[in-house]
């Protein structure tokens, strides 16, 4: 028979129980993969006591009598888990069996206790950090998206970009923004511009014209042989009436739009017709990229007497506009997080020489062969030879350049 104080003591460790098996609950939280673990382990433990305590000839009965009678108490007090039932028929196997727990026992559950109030308290009442108290490091434009610095002082062919009108420079800092993080396109034409400025600018010099306009042809075409959706072509990006109306040729075999010496020279001419008409280089620049009649009858009805005063269509509203923000940007190319060193601009085209002719060339594709030249090189070195044959029917002189190994 069980004594009584034996009971007592199944009593007051199933009340310790209860207080481990929330602190159990709390670890399963923490790692739901602890749980599962133990459970499998506590099952494994009860059969195991189960099969011994009978085999041993503890008595059948008075062990399930046990089970019922403290199992309940669990019952009413369940969490959710395994636990709680697990260690409280622990508590009765080992009645059945005439044992009770030692003292040393009941020191390991007490300094349980405490050790995990403390890990509770330690994640219950961290402080968060806020951002909003980290102290703000100074940031690198390289690094960081920042918004890129507006100079001072902004011009195209010596005229100002207005910023006290905030209009202006809002629209400026619209294309700067955009140019300045459009970094693939923006550092190729960087690049490039080291190979084909040297080409634009004499001629920009020997007709007048202001030397700023080599960023027109940036915001053209990206110092490329680039087609527009509306047929415009070239660096330049003339329409075929256009250009043949300033003496470039445009078939099916000759396209000198894409012949960047005499696209430049023909653009030079439409450039200063219109400063001629309008007595401005940025209404100039408008009537390049609106034509000169639309822009004139914009002038006229509305009254306006610069490119910031009028209400012009989208394009050729932040046309001269990017223009300004494409000079900024490639003049000084370190603010705007550009760091290039002289080795990453490309160089001058290989050097080459130069043929005149007159006659037909039926075969491209055998005429490069017959200069030891692939058929890519020649088209790289005259993209103005848009065909496989050069018929010459006039008898024109065309200058056929050639690369030298």
């Amino acid at each position: 028979m069980i004594k009584e104080h034996e009971c007592t003591h199944v009593r007051l460790y199933h009340s310790i129980d209860r207080v481990l098996t929330e602190l159990l609950f709390v670890f399963q939280w923490f790692n739901p993969f602890m749980y599962w673990f133990r459970k499998d382990l506590i099952a494994v433990h009860e059969y195991q006591v189960d099969s011994e305590m009978l085999g041993a000839g503890t008595d059948s009965i008075l062990y399930q009598q046990l089970i019922v009678k403290y199992a309940s108490l669990s019952n009413s007090y369940y969490f959710g888990n395994h636990f709680s039932q697990s260690l409280t028929l622990n508590r009765i196997k080992m009645i059945a069996n005439n044992k009770s727990f030692s003292p040393y026992q009941s020191f390991r559950i007490l300094v349980l206790i405490p050790v995990a109030f403390a890990l509770l308290c330690l994640f219950s009442f961290q402080r968060p950090t806020s951002d909003i108290t980290k102290k703000k490091q100074p940031t690198n434009f390289s690094n960081n998206i920042t918004t890129p610095p507006i100079p001072e002082k902004v011009d195209f062919a010596g005229e100002a970009l207005p910023l006290d009108n905030f209009d202006a420079k809002e629209r400026f800092d619209r294309e700067l923004i955009s140019n300045t993080f459009r970094h693939s396109s923006t550092l190729l034409f960087l690049k490039k511009s080291s190979r084909y400025f040297p080409i634009i600018e004499p001629i920009l010099k020997e007709y007048g014209v202001p030397n700023d306009f080599k960023y027109l042809a940036v915001g053209e075409s990206a110092l490329s042989n680039a087609v527009s959706p509306a047929g415009a072509k070239g660096f330049w990006q003339f329409m075929p009436k256009t250009a043949e109306a300033y003496g470039l040729e445009v078939s099916k075999e000759v396209d000198e739009r894409y012949h960047l010496e005499k696209s430049t020279i023909a653009a030079c001419q439409y450039l200063k017709k219109a400063y001629d008409q309008f007595g401005s280089w940025t209404l100039a620049a408008a009537a390049y990229n609106m034509g000169g009649p639309g822009l004139q009858k914009t002038i006229e009805t509305q009254g306006g007497e610069t490119y910031f005063d009028l209400y012009l269509n989208k394009e050729t509203s932040r046309y001269m506009l990017r223009i300004m923000a494409i000079k900024t940007i490639m003049e000084n190319p370190s603010d705007y997080g550009f760091d290039l060193s002289r080795e990453d601009y490309y160089p001058p085209l290989p050097e080459f020489k130069t043929l005149k002719m007159e006659e037909s060339i039926s075969d491209l594709t055998a005429y490069a062969k017959e200069h030891d030249v692939s058929y890519r090189m020649l088209k790289i070195y005259n993209p103005w030879l848009v065909g496989g044959v050069l018929s010459n029917k006039d008898g024109k002189e065309y200058k056929i350049r050639i690369p030298i190994n």
